[in-house]
């Protein structure tokens, strides 16, 4: 005892000081190395399995399919039919409003995703869907205002803007409210230019194809998680149930209920993928459309037309009036269609380059149809 009293143990060495820890990174905030990067969304793989996205793809399109004759016999015993006029691609009567059946299967199945607590479809969204589909079938049935029409449409824009998460879609510092106000209006003129270019067989529902699975496309390919793919899905398999109904020689319309909900619902859902920090893949996806519909509105406004006028200005029409068959030019269209969805792909690493290309090839596009290229 008094040896160890005489030698106490020799002190410990002090521990080397604490690294402070990194500062916690906003899951707000995006990352601009992963463009696309998901903030807080569930993943693919936890919201719908592999297999499950099989089989909803499968039951939406049977759905569709069966829903679509439905809707056909029923409008055909009502007489909604689309007598040709001096402005129209047609010459015989064709059943309009057969939207109403893909359209019925794409809000019951959203509705069906929403209440599985799958991401994408908030109750709003559906109800925005539904009030645009509703004022749109009335307008195919007996006519309505377009100054109705676009009240409905505008406020069915609102209430979706309202369920997104705080924060800007377009660009990072942008203050909130002139974000949504942007995104609202490009939203709205979105929703009434699909409805514009639904003007031959199969054109509209081939851009709904393209986009709807674009979004599925890149998504899988890249595992971006907080996609909206389920929700997209659900929308092309839809369209490609009515699509047999559509293709030359069409034996049924869309009408307004079927374009219009589907610029709605496609709309959205390019606003989630910008809202992932892929604007440029947004853009991409749909671009031909913007770019037609928004370069004719330009040069009937110089000519001072009446903007809200049935008319036969747009590309695709010239084309057709040239003498191209509405097959070929719908089919033209899905080709710049996988064009765009490739460069939307190589927008989530490159987006200035890829937007640069796609402008290029959807403006030589468009001055082809016109007959302005390759003379």
């Amino acid at each position: 005892a008094s040896s160890r009293a005489a030698h106490p143990p020799a002190p410990r060495p002090p521990r080397p000081a604490r690294r402070p820890d990194p500062p916690a990174r906003d899951p707000a905030r995006r990352d601009p190395r992963r463009p696309a990067a998901s903030r807080g969304a569930v993943p693919i793989g936890q919201a719908v399995s592999g297999g499950g996205l099989v089989f909803l793809a499968l039951g939406v399109f049977v759905a569709a399919l069966a829903a679509s004759l439905a809707a056909r016999t029923l409008l055909c015993r009502a007489g909604i039919v689309d007598v040709p006029n001096a402005r129209s691609s047609h010459r015989t009567p064709v059943i309009r409003g057969g939207g109403l059946g893909f359209v019925a299967v794409i809000l019951a199945a959203w509705l069906g995703l929403a209440l599985a607590g799958v991401p994408g479809t908030p109750p709003l969204v559906i109800a925005g869907a539904l009030a645009v589909a509703a004022i749109s079938l009335l307008d195919d049935v007996r006519g309505v205002g377009w100054s109705l029409r676009l009240a409905v449409q505008a406020l069915a824009v609102a209430a979706a803007l309202a369920t997104l998460p705080a924060g800007p879609v377009l660009a990072d510092g942008l203050p909130v409210v002139v974000d949504r106000l942007i995104v609202g209006l490009a939203w709205l003129w979105f929703v009434n230019l699909f409805n514009f270019m639904d003007g031959i067989d199969g054109i509209a529902a081939t851009e709904a194809l393209v986009i709807a699975f674009g979004i599925v496309a890149i998504a899988l390919i890249a595992a971006l998680p907080g996609w909206p793919v389920p929700a997209a899905l659900v929308v092309g398999a839809a369209v490609a149930g009515f699509l047999p109904f559509n293709l030359p020689k069409a034996r049924m319309f869309m009408g307004d209920v079927g374009s219009t909900t589907l610029g709605y619902a496609l709309g959205w859902l390019l606003i989630l993928v910008a809202a992932e920090g892929a604007l440029a893949t947004a853009i991409l996806l749909g671009l031909f459309f913007v770019v037609d519909a928004t370069s004719t509105l330009l040069m009937r406004a110089a000519r001072r037309e009446r903007l809200h006028e049935a008319h036969r200005h747009h590309a695709y029409q010239r084309a057709v009036d040239r003498g191209r068959p509405h097959a070929t030019v719908s089919a033209a269209v899905a080709g710049l269609g996988l064009v765009l969805v490739g460069l939307g792909g190589l927008a989530l690493a490159h987006p200035v380059l890829a937007l640069a290309l796609g402008l290029v090839a959807t403006a030589a596009f468009v001055l082809w149809l016109r007959g302005r290229l390759g003379r």
